[in-house]
């Protein structure tokens, strides 16, 4: 996405489904905070396993993910990379 593009896709009149993925539950309580006046649904979760299986579950039942914000580097686990 070019950074002109980036106030269009998350104008409030776009919204949708957001995911989060981050170790720090800061960013995590924080980003819960900012996108819902967004427009966006969002869940949120600590580690690259658990983004995944999310995601999975939504594939598999037909659901689209519109947004997904993850942190590159979980020390110890999976991160976005």
């Amino acid at each position: 996405m070019e950074l002109k593009n980036i106030e269009s896709a998350i104008s409030p009149d776009r919204g949708g489904v957001a995911l989060v993925m981050d170790d720090e539950e800061m960013m995590r309580k924080t980003l819960e905070r900012i996108l819902p006046p967004m427009g966006f649904a969002v869940t949120a979760v600590s580690d690259g396993e658990e983004a995944l299986s999310h995601t999975r579950k939504m594939l598999a039942s037909g659901d689209q993910l519109d947004l997904a914000i993850l942190d590159l580097t979980i020390p110890g686990g999976m991160g976005g990379v």
